[in-house]
Formats: structure tokens, sequence, C-alpha cells
């Protein structure tokens, strides 16, 4: 909790031990820094038309297809193109709702400023001097329960009762068992191979990320990678216990961060190996 907690009134904070909601989720308790916002949508009286988005059309095409077997309508193609083959089979297009005038704050996302607000980091007699957003994400990313907060990624591993172990950014020869490796051969096949239209595009992208005895990522590549990518890790490992973060000067830090600032891929970083097991699993086919 911050230093200004005891200033803010006992409605509006939180307290060690309470379960701090980012959602706005009650009526009575309203933005700290929004003047006027409704707790619920504010509609107008009058009805309006509004086209119906691509998922809407897909849901509304397939509901038809249920009831007309004999008489489907393909769900392949742009918006536009979905709306033509509904307007010809007189189906609309368009649903009804009425527009929004004021949107509420109820269900809404609170922002860091209300956070903050509630948990005492914002002084009260500041007035409209508030911490602007990189000073919010400073404060906030410090908080113990936000380091410890999994991400998406990581509740979908526990879910699949796996672990998940994030490499450094911008160093992707470490990721994984040579996962990106492995993704640069597939990217140089696909580019090299025939090709093809865009009906038949997944299909293609399937081909070149299978792995078996007979696939360019077969158990000999992959291994092969794998173990690359482990001498990578340990080389770095060698290099931290020797020289240790504090190694680096300014001028270091700033050569490595020209030189990774970008997104980078096998191909780039190491094209001769993967042209070699490119060409290697040509002349296996031929």
């Amino acid at each position: 909790l911050g230093e200004y907690h005891l200033n803010v009134p006992r409605s509006e904070r939180v307290e060690i031990g309470d379960v701090q909601s980012f959602v706005f989720n009650d009526a009575g308790r309203p933005p700290k820094f929004k003047d006027g916002v409704p707790a619920y949508d504010l509609h107008a009286d009058v009805m309006e038309e509004n086209k119906m988005n691509k998922g809407e059309l897909i849901k509304a095409i397939n509901i038809y297809n249920n009831v007309h077997s004999q008489n489907k309508i393909s769900t392949n193609g742009s918006a536009d193109e979905l709306r033509e083959r509904m307007v010809s089979h007189k189906l609309p297009t368009t649903r009804s709702s009425k527009k929004v005038l004021k949107v509420g704050f109820l269900g809404k996302p609170k922002g860091m400023l209300q956070v903050m607000w509630e948990r005492g980091f914002i002084n009260p007699e500041a007035g409209s001097e508030r911490p602007n957003a990189d000073e919010c994400r400073k404060i906030i990313s410090a908080w113990p329960d936000f380091m410890s907060e999994n991400n998406e990624l990581e509740d979908l591993g526990v879910q699949l009762g796996v672990t998940v172990i994030f490499t450094p950014k911008a160093h992707c020869e470490i990721a994984g068992r040579g996962i990106e490796y492995c993704w640069g051969l597939s990217k140089m096949a696909f580019r090299r191979g025939a090709k093809t239209k865009k009906k038949d595009l997944k299909v293609k992208v399937r081909l070149y990320i299978k792995s078996g005895p007979d696939d360019i990522l077969n158990f000999r590549v992959v291994r092969k990678f794998a173990a690359l990518a482990r001498r990578y890790k340990l080389a770095y490992r060698k290099l931290h216990e020797e020289k240790g973060d504090e190694a680096l000067n300014y001028a270091d830090i700033e050569k490595v961060c020209k030189e990774f600032k970008t997104k980078r891929c096998a191909v780039d970083f190491d094209y001769k190996l993967i042209k070699k097991e490119f060409e290697a699993y040509l002349a296996l086919r031929q």
C-alpha cells in the first residue's frame, strides 16, 4: 500500500487482505478521475441499423445452412462477399440496436490511475497533478502481486500441466530446444516451395511444419538443432559466470541493443546451417 493510503476514503480504498478487482463491479463506487460517467450505458430511444460484422455473418449463415442442407451458403470470402450471398438468399445483413449515447463504467477496466488511487499511491491533495502513463507503469511493475502475476500463456501452461519458461528477448538461438532453428528451416522450405493459391495455404503450411521420419523436421534435424541451442545456453552461462552482468559497460549495452533491437530469425543469424539442412532434405526427396 502507498504512503497516502490512509488519506483515501475508506469506501474507496483497499486494505491488506482485500481482493482488488481491476474491473468496475460496484455501481456505488464510480471512477475517481472521470466525472459524470453513468454506471450503465445510456441508450437512445430510437433503434438504428448496423451492418453485421464477419463473425455475425458467418454465424447467421451457419444457422441458415443447418436448416437448408440442400442449398447451403459458403462461408468463405470477405464480409462484403458474405453479405452479397445473404442478400441473394433474401437474408438480413444488419442488426437493430439502440445507439449508445454514453458508455457506463460497470464492467469496464479501471485503469492504472484508479488502481493506484485505491492503494494510496496518489496524493489526494495534489489536485490535477497525477503520474503519467510511464510513471504509473514503473510504480505498478514494482508491486509484489504484479511481479508474481502469471500471464495468459503461463495460465494456459498450468491448465495443460506444463511449466512455461521464458528465454531472454532477442536471443532466439537459446529459445526452447532449438525451436527457432526448426521454424527457420520450415520458413525456408515454405518460401522456396511451389507457389500455392490462397485456398491451399493451410495445406502448404502444415506440409512444412510436420515432424516425422520422412518430413522436413525429422528426428535427426530436430535433435541437431536442440544440441546447438544447448551449446549456446552453455556458452551464455559460462560468460555470465566469468564476467557477470556488471562486466558490460554502457557502450557495450548500446551496441548490443542496436544489433538486437529487431526481431531475428534463425535464417538470418545462421543461414548456412539452415540452407545446409534444407539442401539435405531436398536430396532425400529426389
